[in-house]
């Protein structure tokens, strides 16, 4: 599985000295890094709900708790 690096709104201003990046390029940055993390909870959720019990023990969680947590809406 390739490693995400996750947009933050910090990243969307130029701090190298430069010029700043326009409004409409700022906001679809933004929107972009929304988007990315949206699907990195859906992705991540819908793993979570195929783990057997056995990783699930692994890593301290209770099949109730991960099926509530993959229920849970992607945007929350």
């Amino acid at each position: 599985m390739a490693h995400v690096h996750a947009i933050t709104i910090a990243d969307t201003r130029n701090t190298s000295g430069g010029y700043p990046l326009p409004l409409l390029a700022r906001c679809a940055v933004q929107f972009a890094a929304i988007v990315t993390t949206w699907d990195m909870k859906r992705r991540t959720r819908r793993q979570l709900s195929r783990l057997d019990d056995r990783l699930l023990h692994d890593i301290g969680i209770e099949r109730d708790a991960a099926l509530t947590e993959a229920r849970r809406p992607f945007w929350l």
